[in-house]
């Protein structure tokens, strides 16, 4: 596997990926060509031959506990080149690759990034049963975020502090 920035001729095939496993609340291919755009270095692609299996977008910002809404435009808003926590934006892995450390690669491959860019902590807000990944990077749960998307209240803040 090859994990590498993801360039714009792959916004395609991460765009079919992100609907596979987020279904109608799948970003649009312009919000992922956006958010690739805004922070290319933490938008990263998992490779197996010249198959996507995988990838992870992220920003760069300062808010310190995320307060979210739901506008296509929200992360570019909160975007701050320089700034000291790196806040992952979403991270999937297709199906058939599950549970074969994709995600967990991707994960180590963002954290490096946010180590090149001097952020101060990471954040993330997962779903419970995804938290084991997270914690295994040393990731901690902060808090529960509940109504983080309608119809879920499953959702936690996690975050991995540098210092």
């Amino acid at each position: 596997m090859r994990i590498s920035p993801a360039g714009a001729d792959d916004l395609a095939k991460i765009f079919f990926l992100e609907q596979a496993i987020e279904g109608n609340s799948a970003a649009s291919l312009e919000t992922l060509r956006n958010r690739r755009q805004m922070f290319g270095p933490g938008f990263l692609a998992a490779r197996e031959d010249d198959h996507i299996v995988g990838y992870v977008e992220s920003c760069l910002w300062d808010l310190s506990v995320p307060e979210f809404d739901s506008r296509a435009d929200f992360f570019a808003c909160h975007h701050r080149s320089g700034g000291k926590v790196l806040y992952i934006i979403f991270l999937g892995v297709e199906q058939n690759s599950r549970r074969q450390g994709v995600g967990s690669t991707l994960l180590g491959s963002v954290m490096a990034v946010a180590r090149k860019h001097g952020v101060h902590k990471i954040q993330v807000v997962s779903r419970q049963h995804l938290i084991s990944l997270y914690s295994g990077q040393g990731f901690t749960t902060v808090q529960k975020i509940p109504g983080f998307l309608p119809g879920a209240d499953d959702f936690y803040l996690l975050e991995y502090k540098f210092f």
